[in-house]
């Protein structure tokens, strides 16, 4: 994917993540059947665990922030992940999340949020919030915000 951004190859920008929120890459294997001509393609990938048996909103506030806090060293590195869902997040025993499916994304991006931007330390009654229109709309679904209202049964 391309259009307005640009940036280093797609590969050089996951590998420096590899392990920490992306999955470590040990290789491609590529079996060709040429009586067949056929081939199968292997991609070796890190076990990182299961995708969540349940959708984000039921998850605590810090669990949401260690979740957005793993998007933001992936923007950091230039990269927006399009379609970023439960299913394209990954959780280990350790609780270590890590993001998958990058089929969909978008390489050149500038994250606005400062280096040292912290969704652990967020305080809803702070003006300060994320300044990235992506992350802020992904905390939104999630819930992450207390909007100061309590919804019962519908009545807010």
């Amino acid at each position: 994917m391309g259009g307005a951004f640009a940036g280093e190859p797609t590969h050089e920008l996951l590998s420096s993540l590899q392990g920490d929120c992306v999955p470590k890459f040990f290789g491609l294997y590529v079996k060709a059947n040429p009586t067949k001509g056929e081939r199968t393609t292997c991609i070796v990938l890190q076990d990182c665990g299961q995708t969540l048996p349940w959708d984000f909103c039921r998850l605590s506030r810090d669990e949401k922030a260690r979740i957005l806090n793993t998007l933001l060293k992936i923007h950091r590195v230039g990269l927006l992940h399009l379609d970023f869902h439960e299913e394209n997040l990954l959780k280990d025993d350790s609780n270590k999340y890590t993001v998958i499916d990058f089929d969909e994304m978008k390489t050149g991006h500038v994250c606005a949020c400062g280096g040292d931007y912290d969704f652990g330390t967020h305080d809803d009654m702070s003006p300060v919030s994320p300044a990235c229109p992506y992350l802020l709309v992904i905390a939104h679904n999630m819930s992450f915000y207390d909007s100061g209202y309590v919804d019962v049964d519908g009545y807010v």
